[in-house]
């Protein structure tokens, strides 16, 4: 359950579930259900489907069976999947909610697409949920986020930063993002109950501000007083070592067009002033 002020939703977090801890976004063992299910039951299946999509099972009928407990017991199910679903090599520039191809391989972003099919595959009897697809989030207690490589932590990040140390970045980080704070990004989920027009939808969530990876850095960089030294380092080795980066290393550039057509709020946090606001 995340709750901002008075509203609150029932959310299922594919991708970016560390970040639901701070901040506007608060979700854990208070969540509640309707009567018809106990308490404890919903909550688990809640977060099940999340480990199980973590661990890559193979198992739909796992999936399949917790979507049908949400249909009876959600009033509105928002799934946060990724940006990072769309195949790469199929991307448009900026790109909407339509690719001619998607992750499908045995990855977590392969995972997180296999979890947006389940729930188009249940529309012919549920289609109160909406799926959105955050690009990189930041805000509060992260910056680094969850989907820059190489930072398993914030504290790293900030601590290389403030240290003026070398920053080693696959292609010297030239690919642009389009972060979206995490405010907006819970403004958003929290008005998915009022838009009918984002029912059974795919929703990409991206920011005002279109920057490259270097430059997001250096942007923080500059708010803590201290400067970062780029390195370019080689994307081929990077994706040698590690295959399922593939989806990292585009731009990631978005239309927001169908956020305004689901009359859901704009995110309009610059980057400026959310990484202030961060520090």
């Amino acid at each position: 359950r995340l709750e901002l002020g008075d509203d609150a939703v029932d959310l299922v977090a594919f991708g970016i579930a560390q970040f639901l801890d701070g901040g506007a976004a608060r979700v854990g063992d208070d969540v509640e259900s309707p009567a018809a299910v106990p308490r404890g039951v919903f909550r688990d299946a809640v977060q099940n489907v999340a480990s199980r999509l973590e661990a890559q099972s193979d198992d739909d009928n796992d999936i399949a069976q917790d979507i049908k407990l949400f249909s009876c017991n959600c009033g509105r199910l928002v799934a946060l999947s990724s940006d990072l679903v769309f195949d790469p090599q199929k991307r448009t520039f900026p790109q909407d909610e339509f690719c001619e191809g998607f992750v499908n391989d045995k990855s977590i972003v392969g995972a997180w697409r296999k979890a947006e099919l389940a729930l188009f595959n249940a529309s012919h009897y549920y289609t109160n949920w909406t799926i959105l697809r955050p690009c990189h989030v930041y805000g509060h207690n992260r910056l680094c986020g969850p989907s820059i490589p190489p930072f398993k932590t914030d504290a790293d990040f900030r601590q290389l930063i403030a240290d003026g140390a070398n920053l080693n970045l696959p292609g010297g980080g030239h690919f642009l993002i389009q972060p979206i704070f995490i405010d907006d990004l819970a403004r958003m989920i929290l008005s998915c109950p009022y838009s009918q027009e984002s029912m059974g939808k795919a929703i990409t969530c991206a920011g005002p501000d279109v920057v490259e990876l270097a430059g997001y850095y250096k942007a923080i960089a500059a708010a803590m007083d201290s400067s970062v030294n780029i390195v370019e380092t080689s994307i081929a080795d990077q994706l040698a070592a590690t295959p399922a980066m593939a989806p990292y290393f585009c731009h990631r550039i978005y239309s927001r067009n169908a956020i305004k057509s689901a009359n859901l709020p704009m995110p309009i946090t610059s980057l400026g002033d959310g990484i202030a606001v961060s520090l």
